[in-house]
């Protein structure tokens, strides 16, 4: 059963180079649970997300590898105990400050 990850409300904190997601868990039907979390980043340029993280306990989550001057868009997605991943939230988009 795949974990359906419908209404994430993602949040981030910018510094001078990482930035930090935060969401919250999907509501939960038919007994299923989370077990972990994939994070997932492109930029505006990019058509596809790249799997930057996988097994990710919960929120939040800090994202290190971002350049300055450079706009980042993040999607999380919910994975169930049997592996299944859900599809990916809402995004949040962020810039980071040039140096």
């Amino acid at each position: 059963m795949v974990v359906l990850v419908t209404a994430f409300a993602l949040a981030f904190a910018k510094s001078r180079h990482s930035v930090t997601l935060t969401w919250q868990p999907p509501t939960l039907e038919n007994g299923v649970s989370v077990a972990s979390y994939n994070v997932y980043r492109r930029t505006p340029k990019d058509h596809i997300y790249k799997k930057i993280a996988t097994h990710v306990p919960g929120p939040p989550y800090q994202d290190p590898q971002v350049k300055g001057g450079q706009t980042y868009i993040y999607a999380v997605s919910a994975v169930d105990p049997s592996g299944h991943e859900g599809r990916l939230s809402e995004v949040a988009k962020v810039t980071i400050p040039s140096p």
